[in-house]
């Protein structure tokens, strides 16, 4: 993780997870997060924490979605609208919604969709940021299935090798399969 991510070790404060998890969804529900969204949304930040994604994190991501919440660039109360699906696939318009707000319902119904098919894919577009990809991934290996997440993370970000300016994104990628006697793998990058 880069250092600009971590928390210096003299301001790292410790909490219980049970609390950071009450304070989280506090703070999502006082943006307008409806009460389930905001337990789910909570989750994908607490459980990036306990895997090290600190980046990813409540302490790295709360506070700029309770920004992006405060200045309107976020819908707290999105009605997704589905664009398109068939038995195994389904692209939804997420109304404005933080990725970590739709991430868990799309990957839900992919999941969904695959147990019943074999396999499946959900697209969304019209959302915010997702928070890293690995956990939804994780979703699937954690329902005995091999899982797959990815996003297009920002433009004009990334230098190309050789280049001099930044022209790309991050495009973070992950993978999750689920492993018979240890515990699950999961590949979970960008492609900076």
């Amino acid at each position: 993780m880069l250092e600009r991510f971590k928390v210096p070790e003299k301001d790292r404060i410790y909490v219980s997870e049970k609390r950071i998890r009450a304070a989280t969804e506090g703070i999502l529900r006082h943006s307008g997060v409806p009460a389930k969204e905001a337990a789910s949304s909570a989750d994908v930040l607490i459980k990036n924490d306990l895997r090290g994604v600190e980046s990813h994190g409540v302490s790295n991501g709360l506070r700029r979605y309770v920004d992006e919440y405060g200045a309107n660039k976020l819908n707290p109360a999105p009605e997704f609208k589905v664009l398109r699906e068939s038995k195994t696939t389904m692209t939804v318009d997420a109304d404005g919604a933080l990725g970590i707000h739709v991430g868990p319902w799309a990957m839900q119904q992919a999941i969904d969709r695959a147990k019943e098919f074999g396999m499946a894919a959900v697209a969304v577009t019209n959302s915010g940021h997702l928070a890293g990809c690995g956990y939804y991934a994780m979703m699937a290996a954690d329902q005995g299935m091999i899982g797959h997440c990815m996003t297009a993370g920002g433009s004009l970000q990334t230098v190309p090798t050789f280049g001099a300016r930044p022209v790309m994104g991050t495009n973070p990628i992950a993978w999750a399969a689920p492993a018979r006697n240890m515990p699950p793998f999961l590949f979970d990058v960008a492609t900076t």
